[in-house]
């Protein structure tokens, strides 16, 4: 029974030095996979830079999809010690806001205002509306008027100075009864 008892403690101590040594194969290539995925990050925003490889238009669109389901947002190509890579971004955090813009109003589709959507942990969620705003004050009522008719004489031109002389004087008088003539003439054609 010793015998059988002492074989039984080797093998568990075997099998327990394969599975230390498992685990420290899995850390090494964790560790391995974060270099090779470098993340690099300023006050407000994650940046994550992946080696720009040649790759079909729609394995492409499924890689930016996959990044898209864990929260991060395509930002362009950038050249970095020479070669370029892929720049994606995300808020710290993990929250970002994106707005999905509407279709046009080409092709009978209905225009929309664009609608906030908040991304947390990869998963999107819409922002709900914002509360109504309260009806303004209601208008004072409107009072009936006439309209008048437009003047029909032509303004008296600018008086700059005064008449300083009687002949000045006699020369003003003698325009102004003119003008009420005309004036009198015309209300009596009305």
């Amino acid at each position: 029974a010793e015998a059988v008892r002492a074989d039984a403690l080797k093998k568990m101590a075997e099998a327990k030095l394969k599975a230390d040594e498992a685990i420290a194969r899995y850390a090494e290539e964790k560790v391995k996979t974060a270099k090779a995925e470098s993340t690099t990050s300023t006050k407000r925003w994650e940046f994550d830079f992946v080696a720009v490889s040649e790759m079909t238009q729609t394995k492409f669109v499924k890689f930016l999809q996959d990044r898209e389901d864990k929260g991060w947002e395509f930002v362009g190509t950038t050249p970095l010690d020479d070669k370029p890579v892929w720049v994606f971004r995300k808020a710290k955090g993990g929250v970002t806001t994106t707005y999905t813009l509407p279709q046009s109003g080409q092709y009978g589709y209905r225009t929309e205002p664009a609608k906030p959507t908040v991304v947390k942990d990869g998963t999107y969620y819409t922002v709900p509306p914002a509360p109504p705003v309260p009806p303004a004050a209601p208008a004072a009522p409107l009072t009936p008027t006439t309209p008048k008719a437009p003047s029909t004489t032509a303004p008296a031109p600018a008086q700059n100075k005064t008449a300083d002389t009687a002949d000045e004087i006699e020369a003003e008088i003698k325009r102004l009864q003119e003008k009420l003539e005309v004036l009198k003439k015309k209300s009596k054609v009305k």
